[in-house]
């Protein structure tokens, strides 16, 4: 359980050894009845890969990733990578500034979607990123942003 957090649940995930599962403890709000239950491992000093299983309420009519349920999914990837990898206090954190490029339409029927986020520099008061939402080898989104502390 985590101490910074006090409702977000984290502990190892039993069914992925190396993966951690992180899920907000609040119900009704967007982390956790949009997003869900997330997995998560640090793949690097700076770099996390954050996994969300796909859900119905997440795909378009065309049975891809809707590009709102992707956006939603990078924004709150940021702050899992920052909860795994540094000991900033996230309680009052905000996302000032989300860039993403679309680059292709997810894989229909694949069961989850990753996240790798890489911290680039974090100073007193704010962390910079970056990443790519992935299905196995294939891109289909890059994204920046700018998170306050």
């Amino acid at each position: 359980m985590s101490q910074r957090l006090p409702s977000i649940r984290s502990e190892p995930d039993p069914d992925n050894p190396g993966w951690v599962t992180y899920h907000s403890g609040y119900p009704g709000l967007f982390n956790h009845d949009f997003i869900g239950r997330l997995t998560m491992r640090a793949e690097g000093p700076a770099i996390a890969r954050v996994r969300m299983p796909l859900q119905s309420h997440h795909l378009s009519v065309m049975n891809t990733v809707h590009g709102g349920a992707m956006l939603g999914f990078a924004d709150v990837s940021l702050f899992v990578t920052m909860f795994l990898l540094t000991e900033a206090d996230l309680v009052r954190s905000l996302t000032v500034d989300l860039q993403c490029q679309f680059l292709a339409g997810s894989i229909p029927g694949e069961p989850t979607i990753d996240a790798v986020v890489e911290i680039l520099r974090e100073t007193g008061r704010m962390t910079f990123l970056r990443g790519t939402m992935v299905q196995g080898d294939h891109r289909i989104a890059a994204y920046s942003a700018t998170v306050r502390k």
